[in-house]
């Protein structure tokens, strides 16, 4: 994801707000210099002060208008920001969000994507700010003064030189912290997804003890960077006091030889805090800038296009074949050297019914997902009779697919946005039919509402055979040409182990059906049994 702070919208008209504030704080000092002079010669006195209230109105006007345009460019920033990186979200390849850890994304869409935002909000307008106040206010000290215009280039350039090394320092402590702070979250995440189970287990404290030692080390990195700022700050304001001295010194002496007026050291002293403190303000805001940095870098980090798919382009794919072949496909996952397939080969009927056995870590469910393209293989392919699944329509693909999986993912929502996935092509007599063959029509009896029973994503109060019975009836209405059971009668009682059995013999001729199971009758129904376990596969008539 590319972040081009030119192309945003507004920031024209915003830098010539802080080119007009610039011009109209300058004068300011300009025209107080004027009114004091006026005051001690008793002329153009009213003027004076008219032309200076003017200009105090009209900044705090310029100023009121430029936060609010900032805030809007830089809400609107933060909101594309938030739109961009779901959209990239949707462009990833199943297989890959799947590994992404979710306590990490969700902090590149807020805190990141805020923290993008506060360059609009509050580093641009004091950068720009401080750039043409410090040429204005040169400009204008050069006309009253080549002196004085020289100590403040001199006090300029010392800031810069003394404080901009502090740039590299907030650098690392920034991009430190936040990979500290996105670990910490994910174990977070973590440890109160499992905590009940801990819990209950007795095990909970062993396994807080890393996250308080996790927690000493981040207050240890947030200290560090504590006194960073604070010498930043103190050498800051060294810097502030030394040049506040030396222009009022110079000044007030140079308004004793008579060579400029009363008015024109009350104007040089103004204008030289007003420059300043708007230089160091810029450099106060390093840190920030350096945090701004890293969340661009942190939200272009899921950016990667090798995962990207386009979901849209290819073969528009009918759910008519004769086979599934399997070509010398091998595959093994991503950082790790252990080949779960090296030159597999098979070749499935369609409408057939398949058993995959085999023992844990054998690479069951992996194969499933390379059937099915929620995983890219190493090497090899699947075909679908002369067609690669690579070449076909991956939406048209999916829409003939069907899962049901060891962990039946329930969204958060009612049963029967649970059962359509908010698909409206099913009808009423297509959500009874697939309730009737899964047996879900007990659940939905049982509970209060029926189809319009809502459960929580976080919370669900069905038990396991209940989630089973939704998952199968979510497969089922979708009338898929390819259906994937892993392991799908475990948390089933026999009645529903019985109705499982009479469903899987209904789809075979309409369906190619992949059955993960170990239950000795289920996998008597299949006309194939790929064994894992074993070199060469067995075939059951």
């Amino acid at each position: 994801m590319k972040l081009n702070i030119w192309k945003t919208k507004g920031l024209g008209l915003l830098t010539g707000l802080i080119g007009i504030e610039a011009v109209l704080l300058v004068s300011i000092p300009y025209f107080s210099s004027r009114f004091i002079n006026a005051l001690i010669l008793n002329e153009g006195v009213w003027s004076n002060f008219v032309l200076l209230v003017c200009c105090m109105f009209f900044s705090l006007l310029i100023n009121s208008i430029k936060k609010a345009l900032a805030n809007i460019i830089s809400r609107k920033e933060e909101q594309r920001v938030q739109f961009e990186l779901f959209a990239e979200l949707q462009l990833f390849k199943p297989g890959y969000v799947e590994g992404l850890p979710n306590g990490e994304i969700g902090m590149k869409f807020l805190r990141d994507a805020q923290s993008y935002g506060n360059f609009f909000r509050s580093l641009y307008p004091q950068l720009v700010g401080a750039i043409f106040g410090a040429l204005f206010a040169i400009i204008a000290v050069i006309y009253q003064s080549r002196i004085i215009a020289i100590v403040f280039v001199f006090f300029l350039v010392l800031m810069v030189l003394t404080l901009l090394p502090f740039k590299e320092t907030f650098a690392r402590t920034n991009s430190t912290i936040r990979r500290m702070f996105d670990f910490t979250i994910n174990k977070l995440f973590e440890h109160i997804y499992v905590y009940p189970f801990l819990k209950s287990m007795a095990s909970n404290i062993p396994f807080s003890k890393q996250h308080f030692s996790r927690f000493i080390i981040y207050r240890k990195i947030n200290l560090f960077s504590d006194f960073v700022a604070l010498r930043f700050e103190t050498y800051n304001r060294m810097i502030l006091l030394s040049g506040e001295i030396c222009v009022l010194g110079l000044a007030g002496f140079l308004a004793w030889k008579q060579i400029i007026s009363i008015g024109d050291v009350v104007f040089f002293q103004v204008l030289f805090l007003s420059v300043l403190n708007a230089f160091s303000s810029i450099f106060q805001l390093l840190p920030m800038y350096e945090g701004i940095k890293e969340a661009k870098k942190s939200i272009s980090e899921l950016y990667n296009d090798k995962y990207f798919e386009n979901s849209e382009e290819g073969k528009i794919f009918t759910g008519e074949f004769k086979d599934i072949v399997i070509k010398d496909l091998s595959f093994h996952y991503p950082n790790s050297e252990r080949m779960i397939f090296d030159n597999f080969s098979y070749k499935i009927k369609s409408g057939s019914v398949v058993a995959v056995t085999g023992a844990n870590g054998k690479g069951k469910t992996t194969l499933f997902k390379l059937l099915t393209g929620y995983l890219d293989f190493s090497s090899g392919g699947v075909f679908f009779d002369d067609d690669p699944i690579e070449a076909f329509n991956k939406t048209s693909f999916r829409e003939h697919l069907a899962y049901v999986f060891q962990d039946n993912l329930l969204i958060t929502g009612t049963l029967k946005e649970n059962i359509t996935l908010n698909n409206p092509r099913y009808s009423e007599k297509d959500i009874v039919e697939a309730l009737s063959l899964s047996g879900a029509d007990e659940v939905v009896a049982r509970v209060p509402t029926g189809l319009n029973y809502k459960i929580d994503f976080n919370q669900c109060c069905l038990s396991g055979g209940e989630r089973q019975k939704i998952a199968i009836a979510r497969a089922l209405i979708r009338k898929p040409k390819i259906i994937v059971f892993d392991e799908v009668t475990n948390h089933l009682d026999y009645k529903s182990r019985i109705r499982m059995r009479d469903v899987i013999s209904s789809l075979r001729g309409n369906s190619t059906v992949f059955i993960v199971s170990h239950d000795p009758e289920i996998i008597a129904l299949c006309d194939y049994e790929i064994n894992l376990n074993q070199k060469e596969d067995k075939v059951h008539e």
